[in-house]
């Protein structure tokens, strides 16, 4: 995986955790109003909808990236080259 995809993944899971941050805040503050704390099942659906979100995004992000057998060996320069790192070693 190049820079720029792993560049991408680390945005994506920074949102992931900025969003569930948030939410914590929310429901902190909620909790102390007359809302009140907020349902289980919604906490767990907030939480399951960032991680999907997360996951689907990264996918995507990275589903045009080609696998280790479409890789292009390194140029490993001169056949003269390769000899003479042979004999320093």
């Amino acid at each position: 995986m190049s820079g720029l995809e792993r560049t991408r993944a680390r945005k994506a899971a920074l949102a992931q955790k900025a969003v569930l941050l948030a939410f914590a805040g929310v429901k902190l503050i909620a909790s102390e109003t007359p809302i009140g704390k907020l349902p289980i099942p919604l906490t767990l659906g907030v939480i399951v909808v960032a991680i999907g979100t997360s996951i689907v995004w990264s996918l995507l992000a990275t589903r045009d990236v080609g696998t280790a057998d479409d890789a292009q060996p390194a140029d490993t320069g001169s056949e003269e080259h390769r000899n003479q790192i042979v004999r320093q070693s």
